[in-house]
């Protein structure tokens, strides 16, 4: 039985089809990696913060401040002070941080990626 040579692999348009799809994801990767790096070292800033016994009676205005020094030590800078909450509950305080990060991709085409982490400080 002979073998049919001409159906040897892809073709030049599979193989560009292939490539422009593996591009999209590189792209995708490449400006997502960033935001869960700096997500994720914020999101353990606030988990030792409930630990933290200097953190414990301080005012809220101290509070605050020592929150957005953890933001810039860490880099994030798409946390606004607006993006700060802190509430009254019980002797302590509950901190949220909750915002938003855009990452244009290719034209009009953006991805949105919602970060919100609440952490309770005695």
């Amino acid at each position: 039985m002979k073998c049919n040579k001409s159906q040897q692999g892809m073709t030049a348009i599979g193989w560009l089809l292939v490539l422009a799809i593996l591009g999209v994801f590189l792209i995708i990767g490449i400006k997502l990696v960033p935001v869960y790096i700096s997500g994720y070292s914020l999101y353990s800033s606030m988990e030792a913060m409930e630990t933290n016994p200097k953190l414990q009676g301080i005012p809220s205005r101290y509070l605050r401040k020592k929150v957005m020094a953890i933001v810039d030590l860490n880099y994030v800078r798409d946390v606004r002070p607006e993006d700060v909450t802190i509430t009254r509950k019980g002797k302590g305080y509950e901190v949220t941080i909750a915002y938003d990060v855009y990452r244009p991709i290719l034209g009009n085409l953006s991805l949105l990626v919602e970060w919100e982490k609440t952490v309770t400080i005695p």
